[in-house]
């Protein structure tokens, strides 16, 4: 995948030391719309940050599954759905438990057009959405619903 453009958080998927490119080959530039569970104030700053730096941050570990080098570089982009329903779907799926240790309160949308890269959309409507550097998600996410 040939962009000019520099991947916001390059660096930490450069430290992952990945046998696979990251972002993904298949990756393409950002069209439409991404939804994302938040914390409210929306300013919060945890609510734009890739998981693998959020779940460092919160102190969880690593999940079982997280070793291989497609989790290790979808942990450095940003989770993303391609509708509310998807979002609002995927949280009420997880176990009450999980979702408390989550503690995710609202769905923010956002028109994400030429902001960075995103994967393909997977049958639940998530994707990873890896921004650009200098890119203030913040500025194009509003809240629209809560979890």
């Amino acid at each position: 995948m040939n962009n000019p453009l520099k991947i916001k958080y390059q660096d930490l998927i450069n430290q992952q030391k990945l046998s696979s490119e990251c972002p993904f080959a298949t990756c393409t530039n950002s069209t439409g719309e991404g939804f994302r569970w938040i914390f409210l104030p929306i300013e919060n700053t945890d609510n734009f940050l890739p998981s693998i730096l959020l779940n460092q941050k919160r102190n969880i570990p690593l999940r079982r599954n997280s070793g291989d080098d497609n989790s290790k570089c979808s942990s450095c982009a940003i989770s993303m759905f391609d509708s509310e329903v998807h979002a609002v779907e995927k949280f009420n799926n997880f176990p009450k438990h999980i979702r408390e240790m989550l503690g995710y309160t609202h769905v923010a949308q956002g028109v994400i057009d030429g902001l960075g890269l995103k994967s393909r959309t997977n049958k639940s409507g998530h994707f990873d959405f890896f921004e650009f550097e200098d890119v203030d998600l913040l500025s194009v996410f509003t809240v629209v619903n809560d979890l």
